[in-house]
This record gives C-alpha cells, sequence and structure tokens, in this order.
C-alpha cells in the first residue's frame, strides 16, 4: 500500500522552522499547493511593502482604518453592539456563562491556574520574563518611555488632559464621584465605609474626646474593631483619626494580629 501522505514544508525565510502556509489544493488532484513561507513571514513581508508592521494593519488601512482595533471597534458597532465589552459579554452568554470575565476566567481554570494573575505570570515567565509586571515594563520601554508613569501621561494628554490624575478625576466625575480617590475608595472592601470625620470626637469610641482638627481624607483611617484585617463587616469598622487609630492599636494590641500580607489578604 503506497502513503500518500503530504510532509508539510518548512519556511525558507532564515531562521524561521515554522511550517509553511497552504495558499490552495489542486482541484483534479487534491494535492496540497504550499507557500514558501509561513503564514506570519508571508504577511510580514506584504505588510513590509505597505512600510507597516503587520497583516492587521494593512488590512485595516485597506478598509480606511487607521488601525486594526478601529476595524474592529467598527465590526462590533455594525452588528449593532455599543461596546466591544457588549459584543464579548455577549459571545459570552451564548456559551452560557454570565459575562466575558466569567468565561476567562474559567478557561484559565481549565488549564490548571488557581487565578488570573498566576495564568499572566506563567506567560510572562515563558518569555523570559519575572512576572507579568516585568514583562509589562519591558514592553512600555520598547515604546519609548522609561516608566509606566511617563507611559500614562503620555496616554492622558493624547486625550487632552493635563495629566493622568486629571483624567482619572474626569473619569471619576462622569460616574458621579468628586474625584478619582473617592470613586477608588467606593470599590475598596473597607475605605468605602469611611466617613468625613472621626468618630471619637464625642468620646464615645476610646473613653476620651478627639481634639484633631480634620482637613483632609488622608488624617482619617478605617479601623477593624476587632483587630481583624479579614473581617470588614461594617459593624466591625470605624473611622478614626491618625492619633486616634494609633491609640486604639496600642491599646487594643491590634498589633498581634496577623497582618494583611501574614493573613494573604489582598486588595
Amino acid at each position: 500500500m503506497t502513503d500518500n501522505t503530504e510532509v508539510r514544508p518548512t519556511c525558507q525565510e532564515p531562521g524561521c522552522d515554522r511550517p509553511c502556509h497552504l495558499n490552495s489544493t489542486h482541484k483534479k488532484t487534491g494535492r496540497k499547493i504550499w507557500r514558501k513561507l509561513c503564514g506570519k513571514c508571508h504577511g510580514d513581508k506584504i505588510a513590509a511593502k505597505h512600510g507597516l508592521k503587520n497583516l492587521s494593519q494593512v488590512i485595516a488601512k485597506k478598509a480606511g482604518f487607521d488601525s486594526p482595533r478601529a476595524l474592529q471597534l467598527h465590526r462590533i458597532k455594525e452588528q449593532g453592539f455599543e461596546s466591544e465589552r457588549d459584543y464579548l459579554d455577549y459571545k459570552a452568554r451564548e456559551q452560557g456563562f454570565e459575562n466575558h470575565r466569567a468565561l476567562e476566567l474559567h478557561r484559565i481554570k481549565e488549564r490548571g491556574f488557581s487565578s488570573e494573575r498566576e495564568y499572566l505570570d506563567h506567560r510572562a515567565r515563558e518569555q523570559g520574563f519575572e512576572n507579568l509586571r516585568a514583562l509589562e515594563l519591558h514592553r512600555l520601554k520598547e515604546r519609548g518611555f522609561s516608566s509606566e508613569r511617563e507611559y500614562l501621561e503620555h496616554k492622558a494628554r493624547e486625550q487632552g488632559f493635563e495629566s493622568h490624575y486629571a483624567l482619572l478625576d474626569h473619569r471619576a466625575v462622569q460616574k458621579g464621584f468628586a474625584n478619582h480617590i473617592e470613586y477608588t475608595n467606593s470599590r475598596h472592601p473597607y475605605l468605602r465605609y469611611r466617613k468625613n470625620y472621626c468618630e471619637n470626637q464625642d468620646g464615645s469610641k476610646l473613653g476620651f474626646r478627639c481634639t484633631s482638627t480634620i482637613l483632609i481624607s488622608a488624617q482619617l483611617d478605617v479601623d477593624h474593631i476587632d483587630g481583624d484585617p479579614s473581617n470588614n463587616d461594617p459593624s466591625n469598622l470605624q473611622t478614626l483619626c491618625k492619633c486616634c487609630h494609633t491609640y486604639k492599636t496600642h491599646e487594643s494590641k491590634d498589633w498581634r494580629s496577623p497582618g494583611r500580607k501574614a493573613l494573604g489578604i489582598k486588595y
């Protein structure tokens, strides 16, 4: 019996060992006709002729868009979705998941990872980096930025804002908050319960009246009454100024309780 199995050739581009890209199949004989290059190298050569980096940019340019991202968003809106998030959530629900985030986490756990962070760190190590953070900083430096802060400031100025914090404040105001700090705290496990005054000002919490003058919110802390930083039940939280909080921690010996690092708490 003759073995008619075809051997897929290797890309002829120097230094590339990927398999060649299939060009077509002969109609009469069924023989596969392979390109001399793999799909990536073939696309890179086409892109180079147009002065671009990859084939996706060529396709977007021919369609009249500035970037592949712009073309992708256009196609999503053509299908009746307001945003990419709406589209991804819709596709996830088709597969029986609540939203796209739930689908992503499901796929990550299927691969044996306990969390998204663990998976992303693993992917970074595969590329020779210590973790995801190191990979992200490397990519920023490749784009000419010396730090993440410089990159964020650059992106903010592109959108017409003086600084990154000005952009964050703008987004927070749109959501009904006074500034980005108030918005961030509203999502925090216990800082969202912080009041704008020290609850010991009448002496009911520590047995003496607080005399601190509160000028800014940074003077106030949220104290865990039982000393357990993992117990964020509202009934276990009280707002104290820095002085009262320090006194309470000393008197109640809260410093003896395992801290957030020891308990593995991540916010």
